[in-house]
């Protein structure tokens, strides 16, 4: 049969696509069988998870930044869950959450012997190991703790407020969190046990009130704003944390009441640099959040392959003063 002329192009160019693209599939095919048959990414060795007691804290967060960077190194999943706010009751569900998910291990803070106890057992009977952090419950069975001694802590803010006071201060402590037994009295808090020890060895020093602020700078810095209108006895403020410490010098800030009333923090931010600078803020007690992070995970990763490590990996801290201070 004979073809026009014109349709032998169309067919020399129909020939010449069909080769074509019989080449790209074929070069396709050769380049994509080892992605296909070879994992490209090896497996996670170990799967962790880090119960922060507020997501949204910088604490957490730098601790969390610290389990990754040890993480990425060894092969190893991290994850941090928790309440968004501080919530004891939703603390104790994500960590129920956690041991439920048999991971390799957790991180986390036992902030009641009453409360975490019974799911540190748990954990053990389950094979978890289990790292507290911050706040610790050494007779529960944890593993290891990693962080401050709340002695040490206790002490150096007791003798930030008395210099900070010449020595006659009554004290007003706000806490991001407080515990209370069914009676009411403040249980299962070291940081507020070892402060109050601490005070009592000073005979200028008195503790007249311990108040809870969850919610942040702002609720902080509503509560300690009664507090100073209510009670004119109150000269200093202890903060144990980012939060609790901005909301107060804020308010000392909106009330004029800068010079008048001390305040020594714990841990600190640029914006507590800045204050602590401006004489605002007395004394900061700062701790490597950071290393507290990526310590815990190593000691997670020791115990989870069967190696002996320490109960007790302790972190230090530095002081911070402001200028006026060091005068």
């Amino acid at each position: 049969r004979i073809y026009p002329l014109y349709m032998y192009g169309h067919f020399r160019t129909f020939y010449f696509i069909s080769i074509l693209i019989f080449l790209i599939i074929t070069l396709s095919a050769i380049m994509l069988r080892p992605l296909l048959t070879e994992p490209s990414v090896q497996a996670q060795e170990k799967h962790f998870a880090l119960i922060a007691g507020n997501v949204n804290q910088s604490l957490w967060k730098d601790i969390y930044e610290g389990t990754l960077q040890y993480a990425k190194k060894n092969n190893i999943a991290v994850e941090m869950m928790g309440p968004s706010h501080f919530d004891l009751q939703e603390h104790i569900r994500w960590l129920k959450i956690a041991i439920a998910c048999r991971l390799d291990g957790l991180i986390f803070p036992a902030y009641t012997q009453e409360s975490y106890t019974g799911l540190i057992q748990e954990m053990n009977s389950r094979g978890i190991p289990a790292v507290t952090v911050m706040y610790d419950l050494p007779n529960s069975g944890r593993d290891s703790y990693v962080g401050i001694d709340p002695d040490e802590l206790g002490n150096t803010a007791a003798l930030l407020i008395d210099n900070a006071t010449e020595g006659q201060a009554n004290i007003a402590v706000m806490k991001n969190s407080l515990f209370r037994n069914k009676s009411g009295k403040i249980t299962g808090d070291p940081l507020i046990e070892a402060i109050v020890r601490a005070v009592q060895d000073w005979k200028g020093l008195n503790i007249s009130r311990i108040e809870s602020s969850p919610y942040g700078i702002f609720s902080t810095e509503e509560i300690s704003r009664d507090i100073l209108l209510n009670d004119d006895t109150i000269n200093a403020f202890f903060c144990d944390s980012v939060d609790s410490t901005l909301g107060v010098t804020q308010m000392l800030v909106d009330l004029n009441r800068v010079g008048d009333i001390a305040v020594v923090g714990f841990m600190r931010n640029n914006d507590i640099d800045r204050y602590l600078a401006n004489g605002i803020i007395d004394g900061v007690i700062h701790t490597d959040s950071f290393e507290i992070g990526r310590s815990s995970v190593s000691i997670l990763h020791d115990l989870s392959n069967g190696t002996h490590t320490s109960s007790f990996e302790k972190i230090g801290f530095s002081v911070l003063y402001s200028p006026k201070e060091e005068e």
